[in-house]
């Protein structure tokens, strides 16, 4: 049987917020396997209409649920290091090519 982990709430979020002085919130699976999250736990993962959810199951069968993150500018600057100077088409296409030559 799985069961629901407690995760960290988010700043200025706290147990009164998320139950709205009730029981943890609840959703209901549609006949076609559809579920609607509840407004709290919207908030909680900061998601709107048309955003994804990721279910995660844990290795001890745990389901986690967390925001998807498929907004691919989150990604800038995740490869910046200060003081690295950036590489060209050309050098980066040579590396693909030399590392190519060596798997053969």
């Amino acid at each position: 049987m799985s069961t629901l982990r407690k995760a960290p709430l988010r700043d200025g979020l706290d147990d009164e917020i998320l139950t709205a002085g009730k029981e943890m919130p609840l959703s209901t699976l549609t006949s076609k396997g559809q579920l609607t999250l509840p407004q709290a736990i919207r908030t909680l993962l900061n998601v709107q209409a048309g955003d994804t959810v990721d279910f995660v199951v844990e290795p001890d069968g745990t389901v986690a649920v967390r925001a998807g993150r498929s907004d691919v500018s989150a990604l800038r600057g995740l490869l910046f290091k200060p003081g690295r100077e950036p590489v060209s088409l050309e050098a980066m296409e040579e590396a693909v090519r030399s590392a190519r030559r060596g798997a053969l």
